[in-house]
C-alpha cells in the first residue's frame, strides 16, 4: 500500500516533468516561429507527443492503484465498524448472561479487597452467609468475622501472593447466626492495565452436606476397619486371579501367617489337596454366570499342617459392571464338623448297630411316642417307622396276656413313670398291625441326660415264639433221650443182677447175656445217633445274591480298603512308610457278576488284613489288581444249585489278587491254610494273632459263589492270593439316563440322593408323595423312576408301573426288608432293581445303570 508521503513525492515528479515537457515545446515552437521552417514544428510535436503520452500513461495506472487502494481500505473500514457493532452487541449480551447467572447462580460469586471488605456478591451468598442483601453482607470483613479459623484466611492470601489463584480451596465460615459452614473456594487475583492488584474475585462453593457425608463415611469406614480388624470371623479379598489382597488379623493368625505372609498368596494352595478341583469348578462357575454369592464349606491347610474346615460366603466384587476380585465372610467350623462327624459316626454306629441287632428296639420320647423303630420292630409291630413316628407307643405296641388274652401295661409307661428299668412277664404277646401274634420278652430302659432328666425310653424285645417252640422241643428232646438212654440200662442192671445173685444153669446164663447184649446195642445205636447229629452241620449262613457290576463292586471298595490298610498299618507299627497300590480294570465296567458284595467285600478285607499282619514293617507293600484273565487251569466249584451248565458259561475270570512282599508261606503249609483255626508260624515261640479263621471263612464264602481262591508264594519273599469269580453275563452300553423321577417323602433323603446324582450329571425332579410323583410321571416323561415304597398314597403310582404297557423303568429305595423289595419287584416287570437303606451311592448308580 502506497502511504500519503510517497503518494505527494510521485505527484511532484510526474509535476516536474510535465513542466519540462511545456518547457521544450514552448522553445520548439519558438524556434519554428523565428526560422519559419516547417520541419522543426513536426519534431517539437513528435517530441511533445513521445513525451507526455508515456507520462500521462504511467499517471493513470498509478492513480488506478491508489484508487483501488483507497476502496480497499474503506471496505477494510467498514468491515470493522461492522465488527465492532456485533462486538458491542455480544458484549452487552454476555454481560446480561453473566448478570443473569450472577444472580441466579446456586453458587456463592464475589470480589473481596485484600484486607477482606467485600466489594460485590451475588444472591446465594448472601443466603449462604444468612443475610438478606449485599449491604448488610458487606458490613462483614471476612478477614476478621468470615473464616472459623484466621489461619486459613493467611493460608488463602500466601497462596494468591505466590500463584495468583486458588482451586478448591476448602475452608470452614461462620454465617450471620454463628452457625459453621464449610465451603469449596475457587479464587483469582484481578490487576490493572499497570499491574497494580484490585481485587480478589471467586466462586463459593457450599460443601456442608458433602462434609457431613464424607466424615459418616470416614466414621463408618473406622467402624468397619475396626469390625474388619477385630472381627473373630476371617475376612479377606483375592483379586480376578484368585490372589490374596488382603486378610484380616484373625484369619492370618488362625493359619499361622503374618498378613503380609497371606498377600500374593493363590487361594488353592490353601485347600486340602483332594478338595481343590471341587472348590476350583465352583469358583469357575460363579465368576462365569456372575453368581453374586456363594457359599462353601472347605478344608484348608494351616502354616503347620494342621487341617481347619472353614464355612465362607463368597461375593463378587464389581466395579463398572466388571469383575475385579472376590470378598469373602468365612468362619472356623472345624469343631463343628468334628462334632459333626462325631454324630454322623454316633448316628451311623447307632444305625447299624440298630439295624443289624436280632432284637426289635422302639425307642420314644418323655411322652411316650414313638421317634425311632429298627426294621425288627417294624417287621413285628407292621408299622413303619415313617407310620408310626410320633404316635403313642401303646398305639403301635399292643400287648396282651397270652393266657387271659387282657391287655397288659406297656413296659414304655412304667419306666416313665418308675425311671427305672421294667421288663415283662414272660407271657406277654404281642399283636401287630396286620393281627399277627408274637410271645415277646422285652425290657424298658429311661434315657437319661447328663443331670438324670429322663428324656425318652428305649425299648427292647424279641420275638420268642419260636424258641418257646425250640424250648418245648428241647424238653421234650430230652425227656425222650432220658427215657430212651434209661430204657437200655433196666435190662443191663436187672439181667446182670439176676446173674450175680442166682445160680443159673448155663442155657438161662445165655439168655441173659444175649438180652445184656441186645440192650447195649441199642445203647451203642443210639449214642452213635446223638453223635451223628453233633457231627451234622446245619447251613445256616444267608448270602444276599444279586447281580451287580463288577468294576463299580470293586472300584467302590476302593476308599474304604485303603483306609482299611493305613489303619492296620497305624495300630502295628509307629512311623513306618508303606506302599498301597489298588487298580481296577476298566475292562470290568462291561461284566456282571452274581455275587453277595459284603462277602466279596469281607474277603478282600480279610486278604488285605493278613497282607498287613504277615509283612515285616520294613518292606510292606500291597498290590491290588481287579481285572478280566483267561484261568484255564482253575476249576469251578460245582454246586447243586449251580442253575448254568459249563459249556454255557464264560471262560473267563474276573480275578482278584492281592500282593504283599510279606514273609511268605512255605510249600508244604500252602494247603493248609484255609483249615479253620490253621496259622502259619515263623518258630515254635511265635505268638497267636487271631484265631486263624480268616482264610477258612474266606474259602467258604468263595465256594459259595461257584468261585476259586488260592495262593502263590514264596518264603521270604511275599505271596500272592488269587480270588476269581465267575462271570456271570456281559452287558453292552445302553443309552444314557438322563432324567430321573425320584418320589421320596423324606426330605433330608430326598436332598442327599438328589445332590449326589446330579454330580453324576443326572437331571434330578423330586416329589415328595406319590400324588406329586404321579403328575410329574405324566407331565415329565423321566427316563426312570426312583421309588420309596413307603409312601401312604402310592396305590395310583402303583397301579401305573404294573400296567403291561408301561415302559419307564423304576428301581425301588427303601428301608423295608430286602426280602419284601424282592418280591414287589418280581411281580412288577417294570421294576429293575432296588437298593435297600441305608446304602452306598455306588450300589445306586449301578442299579441305573445296569
Amino acid at each position: 500500500m502506497i502511504n500519503g508521503k510517497q503518494k505527494k513525492w510521485i505527484n511532484v515528479f510526474f509535476i516536474s516533468i510535465a513542466s519540462y515537457a511545456v518547457v521544450v515545446t514552448s522553445y520548439l515552437f519558438r524556434s519554428y516561429r523565428h526560422s519559419g521552417e516547417f520541419i522543426i514544428s513536426s519534431w517539437a510535436v513528435v517530441f511533445f507527443l513521445l513525451l507526455t503520452i508515456p507520462i500521462f500513461t504511467l499517471y493513470r495506472r498509478i492513480h488506478r492503484h491508489h484508487t483501488n487502494e483507497l476502496n480497499k481500505i474503506n471496505r477494510e473500514l467498514k468491515a470493522e465498524i461492522s465488527e465492532h457493532k456485533l462486538s458491542k452487541e455480544a458484549l452487552q449480551k454476555s454481560e446480561e448472561n453473566y448478570r443473569h447467572l450472577f444472580e441466579r447462580s446456586l453458587n456463592g460469586i464475589y470480589r473481596t479487597t485484600l484486607g477482606g471488605r467485600i466489594l460485590i456478591a451475588n444472591t446465594a451468598l448472601c443466603r449462604m452467609m444468612g443475610y438478606k442483601s449485599l449491604e448488610r453482607l458487606s458490613e462483614l470483613n471476612i478477614s476478621q468475622g468470615g473464616y472459623k479459623n484466621p489461619e486459613d484466611r493467611k493460608r488463602f492470601i500466601r497462596i494468591m501472593k505466590n500463584h495468583g489463584e486458588v482451586i478448591g480451596f476448602e475452608s470452614e465460615w461462620l454465617t450471620k447466626d454463628g452457625k459453621s459452614i464449610f465451603v469449596r473456594e475457587n479464587a483469582r487475583s484481578v490487576f490493572d492495565e499497570k499491574g497494580k492488584f484490585l481485587y480478589f474475585e471467586g466462586k463459593i462453593e457450599d460443601i456442608t452436606k458433602r462434609k457431613a457425608a464424607e466424615m459418616a463415611l470416614r466414621e463408618t469406614q473406622e467402624r468397619y476397619r475396626y469390625f474388619v480388624e477385630n472381627a473373630g470371623d476371617f475376612i479377606y479379598e483375592t483379586n480376578v486371579r484368585g490372589y490374596f489382597v488382603y486378610i484380616n488379623p484373625t484369619a492370618a493368625h488362625t493359619f499361622g501367617y503374618s498378613q503380609n505372609e497371606f498377600v500374593g498368596k493363590f487361594y488353592l494352595d490353601l485347600i486340602r489337596k483332594d478338595y481343590r478341583p471341587r472348590v476350583k469348578r465352583m469358583y469357575k462357575k460363579q465368576f462365569i454366570e456372575r453368581v453374586p454369592k456363594s457359599y462353601l464349606e472347605i478344608p484348608l491347610i494351616a502354616k503347620k499342617g494342621e487341617e481347619i474346615w472353614l464355612g465362607q460366603s463368597v461375593q463378587l466384587v464389581m466395579e463398572k459392571k466388571k469383575i475385579v476380585g472376590f470378598q469373602a465372610i468365612g468362619r472356623n467350623i472345624t469343631q463343628q464338623k468334628q462334632a459333626e462327624e462325631a454324630l454322623r459316626k454316633s448316628e451311623r454306629n447307632l444305625s447299624i448297630t440298630l439295624n443289624s441287632i436280632g432284637d426289635a428296639v422302639i425307642v420314644t420320647n418323655n411322652e411316650g411316642r414313638v421317634i425311632r423303630m429298627n426294621p425288627v420292630s417294624e417287621s413285628m409291630t407292621g408299622w413303619t417307622i415313617q407310620q408310626a413316628l410320633n404316635k403313642p407307643i401303646n398305639e403301635v405296641c399292643v400287648i396282651i396276656d397270652s393266657i387271659g388274652g387282657r391287655p397288659m401295661p406297656n413296659p414304655v409307661d412304667q419306666a416313665l413313670k418308675t425311671g427305672r428299668v421294667t421288663g415283662l412277664q414272660t407271657r406277654a404277646k404281642l399283636i401287630s398291625k396286620s393281627g399277627r401274634h408274637f410271645h415277646i420278652t422285652d425290657s424298658a430302659a429311661p434315657i437319661r441326660k447328663e443331670n438324670r432328666e429322663v428324656i425318652g425310653v428305649v425299648m427292647v424285645f424279641r420275638d420268642v415264639t419260636e424258641s418257646q417252640k425250640l424250648e418245648q422241643a428241647k424238653s421234650n428232646f430230652i425227656n425222650a433221650i432220658s427215657h430212651e438212654l434209661r430204657t437200655p440200662l433196666t435190662p443191663i442192671l436187672g439181667y446182670a443182677s439176676m446173674m450175680l445173685d442166682n445160680e443159673l444153669s448155663r442155657e438161662q446164663q445165655e439168655i441173659f447175656l444175649k438180652e445184656i447184649i441186645h440192650a447195649i446195642d441199642r445203647e451203642q445205636r443210639l449214642v452213635d445217633e446223638l453223635l451223628t447229629v453233633a457231627r451234622l452241620k446245619s447251613d445256616l449262613e444267608k448270602y444276599q445274591f444279586r447281580e451287580v457290576n463288577a468294576y463299580r463292586l470293586f472300584f467302590g471298595m476302593e476308599t474304604n480298603n485303603a483306609m482299611l490298610v493305613r489303619q492296620l498299618i497305624t495300630d502295628r507299627y509307629i512311623g513306618v512308610n508303606f506302599d498301597y497300590h489298588y487298580n481296577v480294570s476298566t475292562e470290568l465296567k462291561s461284566v456282571i457278576i452274581k455275587v453277595d458284595p459284603e462277602r466279596i467285600q469281607q474277603v478282600v478285607e480279610n486278604l488285605l488284613t493278613n497282607a498287613v499282619k504277615y509283612s515285616p514293617k520294613s518292606r510292606i507293600s500291597i498290590q491290588v489288581t481287579a481285572k478280566i484273565d483267561d484261568l484255564d487251569r482253575l476249576q469251578r466249584s460245582e454246586k447243586k444249585n449251580d442253575s448254568k451248565q459249563p459249556e454255557e458259561r464264560d471262560n473267563q475270570w474276573v480275578a482278584v489278587t492281592v500282593c504283599d512282599r510279606g514273609r511268605g508261606i512255605p510249600l508244604e503249609e500252602q494247603e493248609k491254610i484255609f483249615n479253620p483255626f490253621y496259622q502259619v508260624r515263623k518258630s515254635m515261640d511265635d505268638i497267636s494273632d487271631g484265631i486263624g479263621h480268616g482264610l477258612a471263612i474266606s474259602k467258604r464264602y468263595i465256594d459259595a459263589h461257584h468261585g476259586v481262591i488260592e495262593v502263590e508264594s514264596e518264603p521270604d519273599k511275599g505271596s500272592c492270593f488269587l480270588v476269581a469269580l465267575p462271570i456271570e453275563r456281559r452287558v453292552r452300553k445302553k443309552e444314557s439316563i438322563k432324567s430321573v423321577l425320584l418320589i421320596e417323602n423324606d426330605q433330608m433323603t430326598g436332598a442327599l440322593i438328589s445332590f449326589l446324582l446330579e454330580q453324576k450329571k443326572y437331571q434330578v425332579t423330586v416329589a415328595k408323595d406319590g400324588r406329586t410323583g404321579l403328575r410329574f410321571l405324566q407331565m415329565l416323561s423321566p427316563n426312570l423312576v426312583i421309588l420309596d415304597l413307603q409312601l401312604f398314597d402310592l396305590e395310583p403310582m402303583i397301579r401305573l408301573i404294573s400296567e403291561e404297557d408301561a415302559t419307564i423303568p423304576v428301581i425301588l429305595c427303601s428301608a423295608l426288608p430286602e426280602e419284601r423289595l424282592k418280591e414287589f419287584a418280581q411281580e412288577n416287570h417294570n421294576v429293575k432293581g432296588y437298593v435297600t437303606k441305608p446304602f452306598n451311592i455306588e450300589t445306586l448308580i449301578g442299579e441305573i445303570e445296569r
